[in-house]
């Protein structure tokens, strides 16, 4: 009753009456801890091996860990995971702004520069999927029996090495797919007899076998003999007649633009560059949005002078898509395309 009356007589005592009376007591605005004043601009001379955790950060500049949570939930200080990358000399530097020169449309405006459609280019690379996880999750019933899985060794789960190929989708003025953009994706395996009996199988039942070692016969082989009739068979036919890409990496089995093998058998040419994704882990709608994403880096490729410590930027696919505004093709700065080609000049 005496804590009523204390603040019935404070709220009496104001002049004006209303529901924004303050009734509060004086020591009210004094209790509680202090807020500790910290300049953050000393961050800035601590190296950054003795700022990988909270904890070191704390040795550092005497301040509790506890006090560093704090500002890094507000926003004084972010936390980043920092990824190594390759170290690019000057001739990688100018094969990147070369490449991203190549895929610019040269139309009749110079004042209008775009990116290709790239709808005419194959990314083609390798993926590993393992036959398991060691360990998986799970819904099940109450009443159901959990799921025995085994395995020789949890260290080495067998796995089989694919040959995926996607390209750009084909979508119609209504949105509606005419075609996915899955060539095709091809298992390294090969059959053969089994050499001797056993309780599973007697001899010489033919078993799947996997091939983990790839080198440049088995994967000119797989070029010619799959990959070949899969685009012949799949692609559309709206764009027959058009010449046909396939990009590659790096990588020491892949073949070249030199390989007479290849080169003999068929007419269709070879680029040397990458895109990993896995084939079942995109739809269509996927797949375009990551052909925007590509262009989008080549943009950045270029504002850095070649070099690789750009941001992917953000564009929004998603929210352009449900407003049917999502771009076919990104349009470049002509000032950057010179600035570019002075460079590698």
């Amino acid at each position: 009753m005496r804590t009523v009356q204390r603040i019935w007589q404070r709220g009496k005592e104001n002049e004006v009456l209303d529901s924004n009376t303050n009734v509060s007591s004086r020591k009210a605005l004094n209790c509680g801890r202090k807020r500790l004043e910290i300049d953050i601009s000393q961050f800035r001379n601590i190296p950054l091996r003795r700022r990988t955790s909270l904890r070191s950060l704390s040795a550092v500049t005497n301040l509790s860990v506890t006090t560093l949570f704090r500002r890094l939930k507000e926003g004084s200080i972010r936390r980043h995971s920092n990824a190594i990358k390759p170290l690019l000399n000057v001739e990688n530097m100018k094969a990147r702004i070369r490449f991203c020169l190549s895929m610019i449309e040269h139309g009749n405006n110079p004042s209008c520069l775009r990116f290709v459609t790239m709808e005419n280019i194959i990314h083609v690379d390798e993926k590993w999927f393992y036959m398991t996880k060691q360990s998986e999750k799970y819904y099940l019933l109450p009443d159901e029996d959990e799921p025995l899985r085994t395995c020789k060794s949890k260290t080495f789960i067998a796995k089989v090495m694919f040959l995926a190929a996607v390209t750009r989708p084909r979508f119609d003025e209504s949105g509606n797919e005419l075609f996915s953009g899955k060539i095709g994706i091809f298992p390294f395996i090969n059959k053969e007899p089994a050499r001797r009996s056993s309780k599973n199988r007697s001899v010489g039942t033919m078993e799947t076998k996997t091939i983990n070692s790839i080198n440049k016969e088995i994967y000119r082989s797989y070029i010619i003999e799959k990959l070949l009739p899969a685009i012949r068979d799949k692609w559309p036919r709206i764009d027959a007649g058009s010449p046909i890409f396939i990009q590659q990496d790096n990588a020491k089995p892949h073949i070249g633009l030199d390989d007479e093998d290849y080169n003999t058998r068929n007419s269709i040419d070879a680029l040397i560059k990458a895109v990993q994704k896995s084939f079942d882990e995109y739809l269509p709608t996927k797949l375009n949005h990551t052909f925007l994403t590509l262009q989008s880096c080549m943009i950045s490729i270029l504002k850095a002078r070649g070099l690789n410590n750009y941001k992917v930027p953000h564009m929004k696919k998603h929210s352009l898509e449900r407003q049917n505004c999502l771009p076919r093709q990104l349009d470049v700065d002509p000032a950057l395309i010179g600035e570019a080609i002075a460079q590698c000049q």
